[in-house]
């Protein structure tokens, strides 16, 4: 049996932080990262490890358990949260709801039994009937008592059924576009399409502020679920949320206070000297409102299968070898040897969040030095190194929502989002109703453009290939020869 120490340096080169915590094992991974045997090994030697590391194995945190909040304390936004929506506010107060959940209803669906599960879905989540309020200057969450999400129907069954689905998507679209009032309006809404007898498509909407990625399979999942529950189907048996969003954020500004001065000081130690990097030209056609323009690409089968097999043979995860490739194809390109790169990252540290819905996710800005005589296995190495001492020292997106915006060329960031979930069954028989995602291809203008600072780079890990695009703001740069 290997040792501990050679278990956690096999987890730090996959790019996972592991630290112990009031007698728990914390960890935080990539997607992709962890194997479920390596998760059942962090498990099964769990006592091991909290001796190993409180004996000074590698450093150790200190932070205040995390706990359900007091029934009087105010809930503060975290630092990318209140970023993002004074943002939102400077251009007007309205942002477009994202078709985050989209998923077809194959079967006799119980359009009742359908309302009576979101209803349960958002007294299961709080932060689905949060609002957000200004009290004395300060960004504050708000939660209701009680929330229906009410169910907006569409009729889009006359024809065939590729017509109904094109019509759909084409109508989620123009959702996708239309800005809701942050003060007036609910972050979360639920459209109903009508394909057919037996087939719907639920479209549940929502604001970035009140989600990350993993929180759209956790929806998917619980939709499912307490859809057959409601149906008289069978019983949820749905994993108890023990702590939801806002008892997070509360927990994060104790942290954040606690550790401040010491991550303060390393964040501007590790990006002190940085410039931007000039990506693109600027100029542009001096439009008075943003455009955002978005550049597909694909890896192809083969490429994405090298990738996947070089990755486990360097016990890397995917997303570490393509950010590699990423960060040496810009270094070459921009003609610099020194880059920041802001890596938006999931960051669900503690066991408890794993089923709670909100936006845990942080931003890491990565400074990368490329060495013109090294490989590119030493390239991946360092960048494996670089990305762990940020987490380490991750303050929850502090230092990137504090850094003044760079120029539109500035860094670009880089995005990887892990596959979507798989299908799901509810029923039998006569009653059996299917829930598999519908994938809707996205409008990509205005709304992302005021959010579009630098130019953004998305690779999405699907489970047949690889998959990216390149997005940046139109409006703002020229076409060159």
């Amino acid at each position: 049996m290997e040792s501990i120490a050679d278990l956690l340096f096999s987890m730090r080169i996959k790019g996972v932080t592991v630290w112990a915590d009031h007698g728990q094992i914390l960890y935080d991974a990539p997607p992709g990262a962890l194997s479920p045997c390596d998760i059942e090994s962090l498990r099964a030697r769990r006592g091991e490890i909290v001796s190993f590391l409180e004996r000074g194995g590698t450093s150790v945190r200190v932070h205040p358990p995390l706990a359900p909040r007091g029934t009087l304390e105010p809930v503060p936004l975290t630092p990318l949260q209140s970023r993002s929506f004074r943002r939102i506010i400077a251009v007007g107060g309205k942002s477009a709801r994202i078709p985050a959940v989209t998923i077809r209803l194959a079967g006799p669906l119980d359009i009742g039994a359908l309302e009576r599960a979101l209803t349960h879905l958002a007294r299961r989540h709080e932060i689905l009937r949060a609002r957000i309020v200004v009290k004395s200057s300060v960004l504050l969450l708000t939660t209701a008592p009680s929330c229906e999400i009410p169910i907006e129907r569409f009729d889009v069954s006359d024809g065939t059924r590729a017509a109904g689905e094109a019509r759909a998507k084409n109508m989620v679209r123009q959702l996708a576009t239309e800005p809701a009032d942050l003060a007036a309006e609910p972050l979360i809404a639920a459209y109903l399409f009508r394909l057919g007898e037996r087939d719907h498509v639920l479209v549940v909407a929502m604001h970035h502020l009140i989600f990350d990625i993993p929180s759209v399979n956790i929806l998917r999942r619980d939709i499912a679920a307490l859809y057959a529950e409601a149906a008289d189907q069978s019983p949820a048996a749905l994993p108890e949320v023990p702590v939801q969003f806002a008892d997070y954020s509360v927990w994060q500004q104790k942290v954040r206070h606690a550790s401040g001065a010491e991550l303060a000081s390393f964040w501007k130690a590790r990006l002190a000297g940085a410039r931007a990097v000039r990506v693109l030209e600027e100029g542009g056609e001096g439009a008075s409102r943003p455009r955002a323009a978005r550049f597909r690409f694909r890896f192809g089968l083969p490429l994405t299968a090298a990738l996947r097999r070089f990755s486990r043979e360097q016990h890397t995860s995917v997303m570490m070898s393509v950010l590699t490739a990423y960060v040496a194809t810009l270094a070459r390109w921009c003609e610099v040897d020194d880059l920041i790169v802001p890596i938006p990252t999931i960051a669900r540290r503690h066991p408890a969040l794993q089923d709670a819905v909100g936006p845990f996710s942080t931003v890491l800005p990565l400074r990368v030095e490329v060495r013109g005589n090294e490989t590119f296995l030493d390239l991946l190495r360092r960048l494996v190194a670089e990305y762990e001492s940020a987490y380490r020292h991750d303050d929850f997106g502090q230092a990137f929502a504090e850094t003044p915006s760079p120029p539109f060329a500035g860094n670009p960031c880089f995005n990887f989002v892990p596959a979507i979930g798989a299908s799901e069954v509810r029923g039998s028989g006569e009653n059996r109703v299917e829930f598999t995602p519908f994938l809707i291809s996205l409008p990509f203008g205005e709304e992302v453009a005021v959010t579009l600072e630098q130019p953004q780079v998305f690779i999405v890990d699907t489970p047949e290939e690889l998959i990216g695009s390149f997005a940046y703001r139109a409006d703002r740069v020229r076409a060159t020869a």
